[in-house]
Formats: C-alpha cells, structure tokens, sequence
C-alpha cells in the first residue's frame, strides 16, 4: 500500500480492514468452497478457471441470478462451489 484514498485516520483503517477482510475471503475460499482436488489452485488460476466466467446478471422479478453460457466448459465445477459455498455458515 503506497498510498491511502484519504487523509484521515479512520477512513484509512476501515479501507486497510476492509482490504483485509477481502484477502482473507479470497484465502478462505479454496479450503471452503473448492473440491480436494482442486484445492491447491493458486489464486491466478482460480481467477482465470473460475472467476472470469463467459456468463450475464439478469434480473427476475426481485432476483439476480448468473446465467452461464451453454458452452462453459466447467459448469459442473461452477455448480459444485456452489452447492459448497452455500452450506459455509455467516463468518461474524
């Protein structure tokens, strides 16, 4: 961190927490929500395998929902981090 968006002393903690916090869900996310398997992906490959998805937002009556293109090649992978992210309980 070479700069802070700010010159005042709270809101930089709470932008270096909050920085944190990302880090740490990032970290955790392999150990949750990955099968064994695929758990020692680096974080560049988890971002180009599964963050980087060929899919669209749309929105359904009051829901959001991620429509993936029928092409994806890991839509099976995609579905079972789904299934284990969601049994992951609220951290706080």
């Amino acid at each position: 961190m070479s700069r802070f968006p700010t010159h005042r002393f709270w809101a930089n903690a709470a932008y270096v927490e909050a920085i944190l916090w990302a880090y740490d869900l990032v970290l955790a996310f392999p150990q949750l929500g990955l099968p064994a398997e695929l758990q020692p992906w680096k974080i560049s490959t988890l971002r180009r395998e599964l963050w980087w998805l060929p899919a669209e937002w749309i929105r359904r009556g009051h829901r959001n929902l991620l429509i993936l293109r029928r092409q994806y090649p890991r839509q099976d992978l995609f579905a079972k981090v789904q299934r284990a992210t969601a049994r992951v309980g609220p951290l706080i």
